[in-house]
């Protein structure tokens, strides 16, 4: 999704996925992808598994949210709120990627 709201043409060299699938299947899979982590996490049977999860969610979303409005507003941010949002992103997709490994 950030790709599609980015414009990005590649991910690391590699064309992203909604130029090969297109927007809406893009979308729709991203989605899932997040609905079977948030399952995965439920499975664990841990009681703040998912609060975890669903905080990770609403930081990554918060930051690509804070990302779009400095580009649509023509606002640089300071190095140290750029981190700060790159650092959140960050940690949320690497729980991301190994919950649905797991």
């Amino acid at each position: 999704i950030d790709d599609i709201q980015d414009n990005s043409i590649l991910r690391r060299g590699i064309p992203v996925a909604h130029s090969i699938y297109g927007v809406a299947s893009t979308i729709n899979a991203a989605n899932y992808t997040m609905i079977v982590a948030l399952q995965k996490t439920q499975e664990l049977g841990h009681p703040m598994a998912t609060t975890v999860y669903t905080e990770q969610l609403l930081e990554l979303h918060r930051g690509q949210g804070i990302e779009i409005y400095w580009r649509d507003n023509f606002q640089c941010p300071s190095e140290e709120e750029y981190k700060e949002m790159t650092v959140k992103s960050e940690i949320f997709c690497n729980v991301h990627k190994h919950s649905v490994i797991a």
